[in-house]
């Protein structure tokens, strides 16, 4: 690493990589508005269904750590001109999350932002 010929950056092999066991996620969706969706492996959104994903903490990490990426990633496989969009979710919820629970006008839980 000291030698004056070196160019910098410099990538370590291997890469460190935390990965975060307090993850939540859930999908709701109105063709099944009581049903429970916790923890898939992928999750799918459309115009009737909802993707819900949280941290509940996050990773420790060394203070001396220089953090170069962070990604997530989501994919969409519309072809009509849809598009996947992020929000802020702004009332509390778990993975017990249903699509009437979303949409309760006196009680919503997970309701989205309307800001992308």
């Amino acid at each position: 690493m000291n030698d004056v010929n070196r160019s910098f950056p410099v990538t370590i092999d291997p890469a460190i990589v935390a990965s975060n066991p307090f993850v939540e996620d859930t999908s709701v969706t109105s063709a099944a508005p009581d049903a429970t969706s916790e923890n898939e492996t992928a999750l799918y959104i459309t115009r009737y269904r909802l993707a819900h994903w949280k941290t509940t903490l996050l990773p420790t990490i060394p203070t001396s750590a220089y953090i170069t990426n962070a990604t997530i990633t989501m994919k969409s496989s519309f072809t009509d001109g849809d598009y996947v969009a992020a929000y802020e979710v702004l009332t509390d919820w778990d993975e017990s999350l249903t699509w009437n629970q979303y949409t309760d006008p006196t009680n919503p839980k997970g309701k989205l932002d309307d800001t992308v």
